[in-house]
């Protein structure tokens, strides 16, 4: 593996879905040249955007996020909730050898609200393949 395809991976975020496609995004850095970042992104299924891509991310769009994502005062007991046959979301945030994950089935629980503009904002960044992604 050559110096250009090494990263560290700083933010994963997945839907799973029993009826639409599968779609995972991964926040990169590289380690050369520095400070370049990237948004790699996997869309699965049926749908006509099926396949994978990547994009730029300026470096001061990651810094905005992971500022508003530390501002979250997060609730690590939400409520309840469990399904069938829906849609399930995984989100990871990894700073060196600490990382956070949460996963939440359907709507995202109401201690949790704040993160939802942020995933859609990320989504967004994942460009117009990724537009039929889904967050509630």
């Amino acid at each position: 593996m050559n110096e250009e395809t090494r990263f560290d991976g700083l933010l994963r975020f997945e839907v799973a879905s029993a009826f639409d496609p599968h779609f995972v995004c991964t926040l990169v850095q590289y380690h050369e040249p520095p400070d370049r970042y990237g948004l790699r992104c996997k869309l699965g299924g049926y749908a006509e955007e099926a396949g994978s891509w990547e994009n730029p991310v300026p470096r001061h769009v990651v810094e905005q996020i992971f500022s508003e994502l530390a501002a979250i005062r997060l609730v690590l007991a939400p409520d309840f909730g469990m399904g069938l046959d829906g849609t399930h979301y995984d989100l990871t945030v990894t700073r060196g050898w600490n990382s956070l994950v949460l996963h939440w089935w359907a709507r995202s629980p109401s201690q949790w609200k704040e993160i939802v503009p942020i995933l859609r904002r990320i989504v967004a960044l994942a460009g117009p393949r990724a537009a039929g992604v889904q967050i509630e």
